[in-house]
C-alpha cells in the first residue's frame, strides 16, 4: 500500500512542475561582509577606516526572470569599523542588521551555461540596526529606507552561485538619495558616508520535491516500522 502511495504521489509532484521555472529562491551558505569602509566623501575616494575582516550574513535571494527584479532578505548578526579617532569616535558597531529590498536586474550568459543577475543603475535597498554604536559617540537604532546598492549573482545550471554586494556604492548622489551616512542627520556624531560589501556563495532553496520527498521517506520509513 505505501508503495502505491509513494509511486502515485511522487509521479503526481512530477506532473505538477514547472516546465521552466521564472523565480530563482536561492539562501546564503557562506561568506559575509568582507570589506567596509568609512569615507570622508561621498564618492568614498579617501577611507581613513577599512576593515576587512569577514562578518557572517544569512538569509535568502530571490530571483524573478520574468519581472527581472532580485529580492534581498539578508541579515548581518554583527559588523565593526574601527580606525584612529575621528571627533573622538573610533569605532562603529552594525548590531542585528537587516538588508532589504526589491531591485531591478539584467540577465546575461555567463561562463559554462550560467547566467549572471546585475542589479540596474540606481537601485536601493534598505538597511535596519537596532544598535549602531559609536565607541567614543552616540548608540541608538539606525534605520535608512533607501540605500544604494549595486552589484550580481552568478548562478550555475545546478542553482548554485556566487552574490556580491555593495552598499553605499560608488555614484551615491548625496545624503539624501542612497545614503549610507552616519552623522549630525542621523542622530549620530560620526560625520561620514559608510560603504560595505558583502560576498556569498548561495545554494538553491529546498524546492517543492525535494520537501515532498523528504515527506515521502519518512511515511517510507514509518510504514516499515509498522510492517517489522
Amino acid at each position: 500500500m505505501y508503495r502505491r502511495l509513494l509511486l502515485g504521489m511522487t509521479f503526481g509532484v512530477f506532473l505538477a512542475g514547472p516546465a521552466g521555472a521564472t523565480i530563482i529562491s536561492l539562501t546564503a551558505s557562506s561568506g559575509g561582509i568582507d570589506y567596509a569602509r568609512v569615507c570622508t566623501s561621498v564618492t568614498c575616494g579617501t577611507a581613513p577606516w577599512v576593515s576587512t575582516s569577514l562578518y557572517a550574513v544569512t538569509g535568502t535571494i530571490t530571483i524573478d526572470t520574468t519581472l527581472n527584479t532580485l529580492a534581498l532578505s539578508l541579515f548581518a548578526d554583527t559588523s565593526v569599523i574601527s580606525g584612529a579617532a575621528i571627533n573622538g569616535v573610533t569605532s562603529l558597531t552594525f548590531d542585528d542588521a537587516t538588508y532589504g529590498g526589491t531591485v531591478a536586474v539584467t540577465a546575461a550568459a555567463g561562463p559554462l551555461g550560467s547566467t549572471v543577475y546585475t542589479i540596474s543603475a540606481s537601485q536601493n535597498a534598505s538597511l535596519a540596526v537596532p544598535t549602531l554604536t559609536e565607541a567614543g559617540g552616540s548608540s541608538g537604532a539606525y534605520s535608512r529606507p533607501a540605500i544604494r546598492v549595486t552589484g550580481s549573482c552568478l548562478v550555475h545550471l545546478d542553482g548554485t552561485g556566487q552574490c556580491g554586494f555593495t552598499f553605499g556604492a560608488s555614484g551615491t548622489p548625496s545624503t539624501t538619495a542612497g545614503q549610507f551616512y552616519v552623522g549630525s542627520v542621523n542622530g549620530f556624531y560620526l560625520n561620514r558616508w559608510v560603504r560595505q560589501t558583502m560576498n556569498l556563495g548561495v545554494v538553491p532553496e529546498p524546492g517543492p520535491l525535494a520537501l515532498m520527498l523528504a515527506g515521502l521517506a519518512g511515511l517510507a520509513m514509518a510504514g516499515r516500522r509498522r510492517a517489522s
